[in-house]
């Protein structure tokens, strides 16, 4: 059996009789209860997993055996998320997954451009939307999950603050504001007309980089972080640096605020640790609630079958 994705042949080598190798394709190779995955849907599943990789690559054995490893775990993973979910009473509507389809349709031009990127990927409207429905799921089973999970204490957050310190400190940093231009005759003439009393507020129009929008205030600047930007730290406050050259172009900046290095508060960071500590007991909820299902199902693996799935690129064959 051949399939063909992305210049690659994906071949299962049969070592079995005529009339064997004719139903192999359709041989069941895993199993849990009623979800079942055949030989063939395996081979698309690998070849779908290889699709962008060069010759090279797919050519390795242990790569090749690693990737069967992830669709029999995606599998695994899969089968029990349906279970589970149908158990629980939980299912995704078609409306939710429209609306989804809808949303990520919008950062397209057009329906075409949307369905040429479809085809760039080589994946068709209907495995889309299951993909899609997938993942709809799984936010709904990690939200059924999370119902049971305690929020940290304000104990337990100040002790990770506490331990966790370096996570939280900042180098010396500056507070800027800039407008970059094209050329260095641009640069001196706006240089020239901010020293004669125009606002950085009127002039950042001129400006050829996205934080013109914002009047090019660009806030924190640690120290080390950007070359150029390191030039202008000894430049007062309410000051302009010397016009900086980079390869965006002339920079003219202010400096608007100095600090020495230190820690954020406590409370600056307060909600970052609580979003931290909660998706740590999330993934350990979700790891443990993995395990516990998967000690439940009956799981059958072909591995005689599997192990005859080897894949060969077009010119080898």
């Amino acid at each position: 059996m051949k399939i063909l994705k992305s210049g690659f042949l994906l071949t299962l080598l049969l070592l079995f009789g005529c009339k064997q190798k004719q139903n192999v394709k359709d041989s069941v190779v895993l199993k849990i209860d009623a979800i079942e995955m055949t030989t063939e849907q395996f081979s698309v599943a690998l070849a779908n997993h290889l699709k962008h990789l060069d010759a090279f690559v797919v050519k390795d054995t242990k790569y090749i055996e690693k990737t069967k490893q992830t669709i029999i775990n995606d599998f695994i993973v899969r089968s029990i998320s349906e279970l589970w979910a149908q158990e629980q009473g939980l299912f995704v509507k078609t409306s939710e997954i429209n609306q989804e389809i809808d949303r990520v349709r919008a950062n397209y031009g057009d329906d075409i451009s949307f369905r040429e990127e479809l085809a760039k990927e080589q994946i068709t409207l209907k495995e889309w939307r299951k993909k899609i429905r997938d993942q709809l799921l799984q936010e709904k089973i990690l939200q059924k999950l999370r119902e049971d999970i305690v929020p940290p204490t304000e104990k337990e957050l100040k002790t990770y603050y506490q331990t966790n310190k370096e996570t939280f400190s900042y180098s010396e940093s500056v507070k800027l504001r800039q407008i970059v231009l094209k050329s260095q005759s641009d640069a001196n003439m706006v240089m020239k007309k901010l020293r004669r009393g125009s606002s950085m507020d009127e002039l950042s129009k001129y400006s050829v980089t996205p934080d013109s929008e914002n009047k090019g205030h660009l806030g924190w600047i640690e120290k080390g972080v950007t070359k150029y930007f390191d030039k202008v730290f000894n430049t007062r406050v309410g000051s302009f640096a010397p016009i900086v050259q980079s390869e965006y172009g002339f920079h003219i900046i202010q400096v608007l605020g100095k600090r020495n290095a230190g820690v954020y508060p406590y409370e600056s960071v307060k909600d970052k640790i609580v979003r931290t500590l909660m998706e740590k007991r999330e993934q350990a909820k979700y790891v443990a609630w993995l395990d516990a299902q998967f000690r439940k199902i009956k799981f059958y693996k072909n591995d005689e079958i599997i192990n005859k799935i080897s894949v060969v690129t077009k010119g080898s064959t």
